[in-house]
């Protein structure tokens, strides 16, 4: 079998890069795998969540006010809500959307969804139906109601992952809303995650061969023409060849730096070796005048002159010990020439190509000081950029992502120096967050806090707005500066991530939870857009940079003003979102700086998220049209279309 060191090094190399792809290949696919896996169970869960939240909208706050016993709600309103349900679920994509109540020790049915084919087998669950196989978590959540709790569960009705969201009606008893995906689903989404980061891992192995083939060719040629350079250089020396040829090399690498260096030194033996080759053409060419003139004309009776026969023995050992010499001589500057990559230069050599070898001893020299050099050069500056990197990244954690690119890129001022443009300001807090701090120790408080700061900033960056700052639990936010979409895409903005805050708050109690906080955390948001005054102010040593105006004091009265877990905005920021989020409207509040009171809307959610933006519906004698965006009084709809189901049931024209 062929030794392994016997492989040319295009083939050792070729054999490295594919085991080093396709390790790192594997890698990639893993890692792809498990990222996508990840992301795909929270998005399953979240989109749990949203089914919930959704449900609970639908429901209404007061809904389970009414629940009391079987008789408290009409098999119509039920059937009806069921049907609401059961088209929501299709929509969000899960299997059941529902909601239980506990009495004498059994969980009961309030509300539930329901699929076409039970729809169509009429297996419905009815109002106050036992529920058959609660779960251990079910059971637990009505005796000890907390955050929100996500199980893997298996019933009659199939294979699910649920969650169960704990809520309390106005007599304080428990009532549940939950939300299921079955399995099954989840399985056949991981399934495409394993064949697709295949595919993205055999598409990748593949370009990245073809890479580094190409790069092992390349380098395989780069070697190829400078071992055929140096093979004809030490055949001449040799005396294997007549010819001594410089390395044909123009490739850039290190190959070709070499192969110009070996060329300088070519090209200083050629010329010394011409030079002694004169030499000896000059001794031969008197030895020849000696033989055909001296020698002829000086001959003894023996047939030569003795003497002229010593001087011509002379001069040929003369031309033999020069050439000696000089072989000698070159061989101690190859030596010196093959041990060039260690700096080893130590060449003595007398005679002619005593300049030579001076000259490689100082060229060695140079190269070796000014490579010290540059090595030293490089060092201090990769030190003094890892440092001014870290300044830089520190100094970013006092300022907005924003206006740090700006200021860093040359394209923003450190002046004082303001404007008036027209912003949508956010300001939100922490109900009763100083009665909380009493209990806890600052340590706990700070941890705390800062945990809740941070998952709050990151939506904020998310969304692109500018962090002015944090005033205790307090946080100050605006959009439309230093960059701006224009003014109704900035409050969109705003609000939506006054939503997802509001959202987010529920892993935030449910962490602060865990960590032993009884209290739950629960902010409330006020948002105004209007003109104010942005830019730096201060003085030439301290400035920040901020906003003031009357608007920004109505953002801050409207948070004030907000009920927990929710987000109050002014008439100026409803009339640029109100195509997109749904609100309600709410009381006008009176604000320093303004002459009449301020209409107020409550934000509750993205109209995408709640309602289809479009109904109809046609039966025989029956057709309805409607554009959910264009209704304006939504109470006065629901009003009407009530009294219009009360006069088909008078007419017994009920429709089940």
């Amino acid at each position: 079998m062929q030794n392994i060191f016997d492989i040319n090094i295009k083939t050792k190399l070729t054999v490295l890069l594919v085991a080093v792809v396709v390790i790192n290949t594997v890698i990639f696919s893993t890692y792809m795998y498990n990222s996508s896996r990840h992301f795909l169970l929270n998005s399953i869960d979240e989109q749990l969540r949203d089914a919930t939240v959704t449900g609970f909208c639908i429901l209404g706050s007061d809904y389970h006010d009414r629940v009391t016993d079987r008789t408290s709600i009409s098999e119509d309103e039920y059937m009806f809500l069921m049907k609401k349900l059961s088209k929501l679920a299709k929509k969000l994509k899960v299997y059941y959307i529902y909601s239980f109540v506990e009495r004498d020790g059994n969980i009961l049915f309030s509300s539930t969804s329901a699929t076409d084919k039970e729809f169509k087998s009429g297996n419905l669950d009815l109002f106050f139906d036992r529920y058959e196989e609660p779960s251990d978590d079910l059971k637990a959540i009505f005796r000890d109601p907390k955050a929100p709790i996500f199980e893997n569960y298996n019933d009659n009705y199939g294979n699910f992952r649920s969650i169960l969201v704990p809520f309390k009606n106005s007599r304080g008893e428990v009532y549940v809303v939950g939300a299921d995906i079955q399995i099954s689903f989840i399985d056949g989404e991981l399934n495409k995650l394993i064949i697709n980061a295949l595919l993205i891992g055999l598409v990748t192995l593949i370009v990245t061969m073809i890479l580094s083939m190409v790069i092992v060719s390349s380098i395989s040629k780069s070697m190829a023409q400078f071992q055929k350079g140096l093979f004809s250089f030490f055949d001449y020396l040799g005396r294997k060849s007549s010819n001594m040829e410089n390395i044909e090399l123009n490739s850039r690498d290190e190959f070709g730096a070499m192969a110009t260096v070996i060329n300088e030194h070519i090209d200083i033996i050629r010329k010394g070796i011409e030079k002694d080759q004169m030499l000896i053409k000059n001794a031969n060419e008197v030895i020849q005048c000696i033989e055909q003139g001296k020698l002829n004309n000086e001959l003894t009776a023996d047939g030569y002159n003795p003497e002229l026969q010593e001087l011509k023995e002379s001069i040929n050992k003369m031309i033999n010990t020069l050439k000696l010499r000089i072989g000698t001589d070159i061989n101690k500057i190859i030596d010196t020439m093959n041990h060039y990559g260690v700096m080893n230069f130590d060449v003595k050599v007398d005679g002619e190509l005593g300049d030579i070898a001076v000259n490689v001893n100082k060229m060695g020299e140079a190269i070796y000081k000014t490579l010290n050099e540059l090595e030293k050069a490089k060092k201090d500056n990769r030190e003094k950029t890892l440092f001014l990197e870290d300044v830089s990244q520190k100094l970013s954690k006092y300022l907005s992502p924003q206006l740090y690119d700006l200021i860093f890129e040359g394209k923003q001022d450190v002046k004082i120096e303001t404007r008036r443009k027209k912003l949508t300001v956010f300001f939100s807090d922490i109900k009763g967050f100083t009665s909380t701090t009493e209990f806890l120790e600052s340590e706990d408080l700070t941890a705390m806090l800062n945990f809740y700061l941070n998952e709050m900033s990151e939506i904020a960056l998310k969304y692109g707005a500018t962090i002015d700052k944090f005033i205790g639990d307090a946080i100050m936010i605006f959009f439309g500066d230093p960059f701006s979409d224009g003014a109704k895409e900035d409050a969109i903005k705003c609000t939506s991530m006054a939503i997802e805050m509001q959202k987010k708050m529920i892993d935030v109690r449910e962490e602060l939870f865990n960590r032993g906080i009884v209290k739950p955390f629960e902010i409330r948001v006020g948002i105004a857009t209007g003109y104010v005054t942005v830019g730096n102010f201060g003085s030439d040593n301290r400035m920040d940079y901020t906003i003031i105006g009357g608007n920004v004091n109505l953002a801050s009265r409207l948070e004030s003003a907000a009920e927990e877990n929710s987000i109050l905005i002014a008439e100026s920021t409803y009339l640029l979102i109100k195509d997109d989020i749904y609100c309600e409207k709410r009381e006008d509040v009176t604000v320093k700086g303004f002459t009449n009171p301020i209409p107020t809307y409550e934000v509750i959610d993205h109209k995408d998220n709640i309602f289809n933006s479009t109904y109809s519906s046609k039966l025989p004698g029956f057709e309805i049209n409607m554009d959910m965006n264009s209704i304006d009084d939504r109470v006065k709809l629901t009003n009407r279309i009530e009294e219009i189901i009360e006069e088909i049931k008078c007419n017994g024209n009920y429709l089940n």
